[in-house]
């Protein structure tokens, strides 16, 4: 098939770039539509891509007060609009503004695709008319904070991802949790499809020594409110006053960089917690082969890929019940789940953990087991071909 994967940055985020990956190797033609370029720098072992994954950067909307967006801009409709010079005024004609015309008139001059995916549901509200004016199937993938949070949403763009869930050829859910709340919010169970993340599970080593004399926590994901790292330093504190030995780590770039910075020394965790800032998925994986067990303090997920990543490299994981990661991590057997927000409980359970190296061992493999059977790409892929294969069928 000939997939159309649309998304933001590309190459980041790292799952979506590991699934395009898979897709195109299992002899698939995908082409990623990204709305802007992301850092190829730390995805330099990936290189070159396959010959079947191509990757085409859409036309800037906005900044163009920055000279090189703006030569971007002109360079791309002097490109676009004299290969289809027809097709290019009726498409401006149905357009209700110059920046809804930018955003579709890259696409009347990619080659047809058999299937237009839409990785994450605000994606695919920016392009709602896009499977008509093709004439192709669409699936919307959704994977967490875009059906948590929607309330919070101002009403026109709540509206715009309802519209989206309902006009979507097929939907592609992450958990079961989420597949009920598309059922809440617009009713729909046909064609909603749950297929959970997955990571390259074969390939990454497991770390073999769970004996550490003092072990490592580490925690992986963007530096952003909804990661609850405020809750997790607070435990951490806990374990500290209680005279608990640990080394920490988290790892990740984002906004809340200097704030958790300031709450680290504000707590006097400054000679225990290390903020370790953005680094290459190689190096994630072998920071957390050197760790001991995984802490994820979500107010909100979907099902966390770095968690994933953690019980493929033969770590335990401590998840709060957030999103869909009860039904990622079996709670007593490949790490603990506790509430959301629960200070007293996550730091009971990283306690019960670090003073038990048999213990982390065991949840530690049977978690990497866990990965191999449920999280891997093959099964991820195979089932996107299937969710591919019957929105294809229901447009015919």
């Amino acid at each position: 098939m000939h997939i159309l994967l649309i998304t933001g940055p590309f190459p980041r985020p790292t799952f979506i770039f590991r699934m395009a990956l898979a897709l195109a190797e299992r002899g698939h033609r995908v082409t990623v539509a990204a709305r802007n370029r992301g850092d190829w720098s730390r995805f330099r072992d990936a290189l070159p891509l396959p010959p079947g994954l191509s990757v085409r950067y859409l036309l800037p909307e906005s900044g163009l007060s920055d000279p090189r967006r703006l030569l971007r801009l002109l360079s791309g409709l002097l490109r676009y609009v004299p290969r289809s010079p027809v097709r290019a005024w009726r498409l401006f004609r149905g357009c209700a503004s110059w920046r809804e015309f930018v955003r579709y008139l890259p696409f009347l001059s990619f080659p047809s695709p058999d299937v237009i995916q839409f990785e994450f549901l605000v994606t695919a509200t920016l392009y709602p008319k896009l499977g008509d004016l093709i004439g192709v199937p669409t699936v919307v993938s959704c994977r967490g904070a875009d059906l948590h949070m929607l309330e919070q949403r101002p009403p026109e763009k709540k509206a715009a991802r309802i519209d989206a869930l309902r006009w979507a050829t097929a939907v592609h859910c992450v958990a079961d949790e989420l597949a009920g709340e598309v059922n809440r919010l617009v009713g729909r169970t046909d064609r909603v499809f749950v297929n959970r993340p997955a990571v390259a599970a074969e390939a990454i080593t497991p770390k073999d020594n769970y004996g550490a004399a003092i072990p490592k926590i580490i925690s992986v994901g963007r530096l952003e409110w909804k990661k609850g790292y405020d809750y997790l330093l607070a435990a951490l504190a806990r374990l500290k006053r209680s005279g608990v030995a640990f080394q920490a780590e988290i790892v990740g770039g984002g906004a809340l960089f200097a704030e958790l910075r300031f709450s680290i020394d504000d707590l006097d965790l400054a000679s225990e917690v290390q903020l370790v800032g953005r680094i290459a998925p190689s190096e994630v994986l072998d920071r957390l082969r050197r760790a001991d067990l995984f802490v994820l303090s979500s107010y909100e997920e979907g099902i966390a890929n770095a968690a994933l990543e953690a019980m493929a490299a033969g770590l335990l994981v401590v998840t709060t019940a957030a999103g869909g990661m009860a039904e990622a991590i079996r709670d007593g057997v490949d790490g603990y789940v506790v509430p959301v927000r629960d200070i007293p409980a996550l730091a009971d359970r990283i306690e019960r953990l670090l003073i038990d190296p048999a213990l982390r061992e065991r949840m530690g493999r049977s978690a990497r087991q866990r990965c191999l059977d449920a999280f891997t790409l093959d099964r991820q892929v195979e089932q996107f071909e299937l969710i591919y294969r019957q929105a294809v069928e229901a447009n015919q």
